[in-house]
C-alpha cells in the first residue's frame, strides 16, 4: 500500500488532482465502490505527462501487490534516477542545435565588447541559456 501511495502523491503532484479525481465521483463512498469494482489505474491520460512520470505512477497503481514494484526496485526507476530516454535525449540535442544556430559568434563577441554595459533584454535570456545549457 505504500507503493500505491507514492504512486497517488506522484499524481497528485504533478497534475493537482488526486487520483480518479477527473471521474467526478460525488463521494468518497462513490469512490470506494469504484476502486474495489474496477481492476484499472486511475485514468491519467488526459493529463500532459512526461512518458517517464506516466510510467512511474502506472507501476505504483498495479493492482496485483504480488506485481506491483517494491519500493527498493522503484529507487531504480528512471523517472527516479534521471535516466533521460532515448527520446527525450533526441528532442534535447536539437534544441542545443537551434540555440547554437540563434547564438551567431558576431552576437556574442559583441556582447563580450560591451561586458560594462546591459545587454539588450533578448540577447540576456540568450546570454543565460549560452551559460545554462552549452558546454564550454
Amino acid at each position: 500500500s505504500d507503493v500505491w501511495s507514492v504512486g497517488g502523491v506522484a499524481l497528485q503532484m504533478a497534475t493537482t488532482h488526486p487520483p480518479w479525481k477527473i471521474l467526478n465521483l460525488r463521494n468518497p463512498m462513490a469512490l470506494f465502490c469504484h476502486i474495489a469494482k474496477t481492476e484499472d489505474s486511475p485514468p491519467i491520460d488526459s493529463y500532459n505527462l512526461s512518458p517517464m512520470l506516466r510510467s512511474f505512477i502506472l507501476r505504483c497503481f498495479i493492482r496485483d501487490p504480488a506485481h506491483r514494484p517494491h519500493a527498493h526496485e522503484l529507487l531504480r526507476d528512471p523517472f527516479l534516477t534521471g535516466q533521460v530516454l532515448v527520446e527525450t535525449h533526441d528532442i534535447l540535442d536539437d534544441t542545443l542545435t537551434r540555440i547554437g544556430r540563434v547564438t551567431t559568434p558576431a552576437s556574442t563577441s559583441r556582447l563580450r565588447q560591451n561586458s560594462f554595459a546591459s545587454p539588450p533584454r533578448s540577447m540576456a535570456s540568450f546570454q543565460q541559456v549560452d551559460h545554462t545549457l552549452i558546454p564550454s
